[in-house]
């Protein structure tokens, strides 16, 4: 797996604790263990080795996902109070993200 590709699943994997964290002091529903659990797997059939440990990884790839979601901060809002409303299905949301 490339190094770009494994990068951007981290930042995938943590965006809901970075997103969390932006609101609450405690993790909730987010866990950061799927991103350990991805670089465990990848570097346990040799798919992946970047020489840099877990830890550092993850923690980057939470500071890389914090800057996205505090930068969307206005559009995430607005899709999770849509969400929310009871009104808008799950495709309703999709689309208004394919319209940003």
């Amino acid at each position: 797996a490339s190094e770009a590709r494994v990068r951007s699943l981290l930042v995938w994997l943590v965006a809901g604790v970075a997103q969390e964290r932006r609101k609450h002091r405690r993790l909730v529903a987010a866990d950061p263990r799927q991103a350990y659990a991805f670089l465990k797997l990848l570097r346990g059939r040799g798919a992946y080795s970047d020489g840099v440990d877990d830890a550092a990884a993850v923690r980057w790839a939470l500071n890389d996902a914090a800057k996205l979601v505090e930068g969307r901060a206005a559009a995430v809002e607005e899709l999770a109070d849509f969400f929310e409303s009871g009104v808008a299905t799950a495709g309703d949301v999709v689309g208004r993200i394919e319209g940003l």
